[in-house]
């Protein structure tokens, strides 16, 4: 019987490090890479709205990323400053012994540096915030427009849905209210305007259940489109027409998509609106910061999706 084939060893010498050359070779396709990325993102922030979902990833991102870098390196300096106890306290003296062991614990937190990163983070959130709170300053005007465009479609009897436009309808009055109240306050804070520290913060707490109104009225607006949708799908098999079916065609993903989407923000918002209209709050901020980072990455994918349309 023949002998199996020795499999050679492998060799032992260390791989071979990427000269300038390899480097620069691979330098124009690097280059064309981040040059694309560049490009989507000058699309998004092209408009507020790109921009303010830009904003909302990056501030809930920074956010959480502080929240588990802070309980991290307590969860670690507990572990330090329990096992220096632990080992002072063997001596002679175990007061004395505990001391030495808490200072050692101390030094070894120091040294963790953690801390520092996380606090840092949290600055940054807390200075994104403020950036998306200026550039809602301008936000009436906008408002403005959205609805004037409401009360022409009354006065050329543009209706169709009444429900669906009484919904906007209501939407665009409580933004209104969000929006006066919200910039009424962040610019008290700021010493522009008037207001007392009391009407300050009543203002915070009504601006925030205005804007839970119109999060709400989105949920009746989507409930009322998933019915619509399941109502046309069973009359097309009923028909029982080809090549109509709903779900199946790309208008029919696109709104799937959009309704899922717009649904995964809404169940982010609504408990960050309990919080944020309830004298106190009632969530953590580890839970703020994941709904938060939820219902801002979902808007911002959809905007760098959109980004690579041609």
């Amino acid at each position: 019987m023949a002998e199996p084939k020795r499999i050679p060893p492998p060799d032992p010498s260390s791989p071979r490090k990427p000269s300038s050359s390899s480097l620069l070779a691979w330098a124009p396709l690097y280059l064309k890479r981040v040059d694309r990325v560049v490009e989507r993102l000058n699309k998004i922030i092209s408009t507020p709205a790109g921009t303010d979902s830009l904003l909302n990833a990056a501030c809930y991102s920074a956010l959480l990323g502080s929240v588990v870098l802070e309980r991290g390196v307590k969860a670690r300096a507990g572990e330090v400053v329990r096992r220096a106890v632990g080992e002072g306290g063997k001596g002679s003296n175990g007061f004395l012994g505990g001391g030495l062991g808490f200072v050692g614990g101390y030094f070894g937190l120091k040294e963790l540096g953690g801390l520092d990163t996380a606090k840092r983070l949290k600055v940054l959130s807390a200075l994104i915030s403020e950036m998306r709170m200026m550039s809602r300053l301008f936000g009436l005007f906008s408002l403005w427009a959205w609805g004037k465009r409401v009360l022409l479609r009354f006065r050329n009897g543009e209706i169709g849905d009444r429900t669906a436009l009484g919904i906007e309808s209501v939407q665009v009055f409580a933004n209104i209210i969000y929006q006066v109240l919200e910039n009424g306050a962040y610019l008290s804070g700021k010493g522009v305007l008037a207001w007392n520290k009391d009407r300050q913060k009543a203002a915070w707490l009504w601006s925030t259940r205005a804007w839970g109104v119109h999060v709400a009225l989105d949920f009746v607006r989507l409930g009322r489109e998933y019915a619509g949708r399941m109502r046309l799908r069973e009359k097309v098999k009923e028909v029982g027409e080809e090549g109509i079916f709903v779900g199946e065609g790309e208008s029919e993903r696109v709104f799937w998509r959009r309704w899922k989407r717009q649904m995964v923000t809404g169940m982010a918002y609504a408990p960050l609106i309990v919080h944020w209209g309830t004298e106190g709050g009632v969530l953590g901020e580890e839970l703020v910061a994941v709904l938060g980072c939820v219902a801002g990455w979902s808007g911002l994918r959809e905007n760098w999706r959109r980004s690579g349309e041609k």
